[in-house]
């Protein structure tokens, strides 16, 4: 092959990154990141706190009630790995409009549930829908700041959003079922949507390059991966309802869960490009083991 071909098949380089951000794009990034991490919190935190006060409006029990949040966690750990590698191959603009398109569609569907058993249904939709939204929130909070402020002011404000959501779900709970015991908390989610809707559209995130990630050992790995950590969802939800030891189903489901994860980890660490980087987080746990050991050790001679 000649150079010029080399040359042609190679892909020009990604533009550099800016080494500062416009005042109003910082703004309405950092806005529409404050949104969306509230879009997601309430969304996740709102039943969870009020399931004591939905109970009747679903016709259930407080046990029967705490399957919605279940449901909504099941499929939402996971869900983000596969997403990541979704988001390099399909590019951020097509994620970004086709994640809130469809959080926005399940977030209306809360509006026509009428029991318990269609509010679990949507409860799961919900749970795959918020999984972009999280990751819309933290890009957005990053794209405000240039690129040596990213890893300081861009990550510690996000995680403080996602920590302050369940604080705020609980404020604001007692005027919202004032309203209506269910729809008044799913009537503010289904507007915090629509609003974060219009912020995705008008206020394109900054493009990143593409690339072809996806390998179908990821569709083999991903199904293991969510069963796994879904039944762990699952299991650390209900387990304190129908308590460890009296429901053999939940034995079974946590038996059933770490053997997914096994098979899973077995495939992963013998990739060259894995959804879990598994030894890079074993060597993190040992690191942090032996500077815990060091800490203790040296406090033990100091003494």
């Amino acid at each position: 092959m000649s150079g010029a071909d080399t040359t042609a098949a190679t892909p020009p380089p990604p533009p550099p990154a800016p080494a500062t951000v416009p005042l109003r794009r910082m703004i309405a990034c950092i806005a529409a990141s404050i949104l969306l991490w509230t879009t997601q919190g309430l969304g996740m935190n709102l039943i969870a706190a009020n399931t004591s006060q939905i109970q009747g409006a679903l016709g259930a029990t407080l046990t029967e009630t705490s399957w919605l949040i279940a449901a909504y966690m099941a499929p939402n750990v996971s869900l983000t790995i596969l997403l990541v590698k979704i988001r390099t191959q399909f590019g951020l603009r097509l994620f970004a409009e086709v994640g809130i398109a469809v959080f926005v569609l399940a977030s209306t569907l809360h509006l026509f549930v009428f029991d318990l058993q269609s509010a679990v249904a949507v409860r799961f939709v919900a749970g795959c829908a918020a999984s972009p939204i999280s990751t819309l929130g933290f890009l957005y909070m990053l794209d405000a700041f240039p690129q040596a402020k990213k890893l300081t002011w861009g990550v510690s404000l996000a995680l403080t959003l996602n920590t302050m959501m369940p604080v705020v779900a609980r404020l604001i709970s007692p005027y919202l079922l004032d309203i209506e015991p269910w729809r008044g908390l799913l009537i503010l989610e289904a507007g915090l949507a629509l609003s974060s809707l219009t912020f995705v559209y008008l206020l394109p995130l900054t493009p990143v390059p593409r690339a072809k990630v996806l390998h179908w050992l990821d569709f083999v790995s991903y199904p293991l991966l969510a069963i796994g950590f879904g039944g762990l969802a699952v299991t650390m939800s209900l387990g304190r309802y129908y308590w460890w030891f009296e429901a053999d189903w939940i034995g079974i489901l946590l038996a059933l869960s770490i053997l997914c994860i096994a098979l899973a980890a077995a495939i992963e660490v013998n990739r060259d490009a894995p959804m879990l980087w598994i030894p890079t987080m074993s060597a993190a746990c040992s690191e942090a083991k032996s500077a815990t050991y060091s800490d203790v050790m040296s406090a033990g001679h100091s003494d």
